[in-house]
């Protein structure tokens, strides 16, 4: 009597790209000189190990939905004298995102500089927001009154 034995078979690169399960059965004969017929193949779907990892080469898994990044927010220096110049620079990778800075400067692109003249410490706030969320960070320029 022949016994039939399930044979599973895996198609495809192992790592980031998806692969196949083949399920097939294996008719082995009671003779001495096996003879081995496949018949039709059954295919299963495997989720690819990265489908859920971000940044697995070869995926285009989209970004993750969240608030924007800001990756840099200063100035050039941290002290001026009254009415001095400072450089603001900011940097939101986010192309999406809609960047303002407060107070007295407004709407910016989501990378670049400014030039401000501050009278007094003033506190910067650059606001980066995206359909995901808000995000903010401070930066302060002390104002000194130079000694006579």
């Amino acid at each position: 009597m022949p016994r039939i034995l399930p044979l599973l078979l895996l198609i495809g690169a192992i790592g980031c790209d998806p692969a196949t399960i083949v399920t097939t059965n294996v008719t082995l004969p009671t003779s001495p000189s096996p003879i081995v017929t496949t018949p039709a193949a059954t295919t299963t779907p495997v989720t690819s190990p990265c489908s859920t990892t971000p940044n697995c080469p070869g995926t285009t898994t989209p970004p993750a939905q969240r608030a924007p990044d800001i990756t840099s927010f200063g100035a050039d220096s941290a002290r001026v004298s009254k009415g001095g110049l400072a450089i603001l620079r900011w940097e939101v990778p986010d192309f999406n995102a809609t960047v303002r800075i407060d107070p007295n400067i407004g709407s910016v692109s989501t990378t670049g500089f400014v030039l401000v003249f501050p009278r007094e410490t003033t506190t910067y706030t650059l606001t980066a927001r995206n359909n995901f969320g808000i995000a903010q960070r401070q930066f302060t320029v002390v104002v000194f009154t130079p000694e006579s």
